[in-house]
């Protein structure tokens, strides 16, 4: 059976997210709970509100698996973010339109 395209580069990826949870652990002590709950294998979708740029980061890198996360378009433009985003192979950009932002 093929890969789907969504997956990305599962090299890069665990890599990326080797550096993410190593930067997460010196600079956070961020200490994750409750991972047995987690399926190990099959779909899994992971829904997080978050109100800062690094929440959805601490939720890729303290996830057990591989999170293929999706984001709104304009991340993808953004230099860091956006340059991150795309070697990670994330999801596809989310066009937001008729969605009101909330002030």
């Amino acid at each position: 059976m093929a890969r789907s395209k969504l997956v990305g580069n599962p090299k890069v990826q665990s890599f990326l997210l080797w550096l993410l949870r190593i930067l997460m652990w010196l600079l956070l002590r961020v200490e994750v709970a409750n991972t047995e709950l987690v399926p190990r294998s099959g779909p899994v979708v992971v829904v997080i509100n978050h109100v800062g740029w690094l929440d959805p980061l601490a939720a890729v890198g303290g996830f057990p698996r591989i999170v293929v996360p999706m984001a709104k378009q304009e991340i993808f433009s953004w230099f860091f973010a956006g340059s991150v985003m795309k070697l990670y192979e994330a999801g596809k950009p989310v066009d937001r339109v008729g969605v009101t932002p909330r002030i």
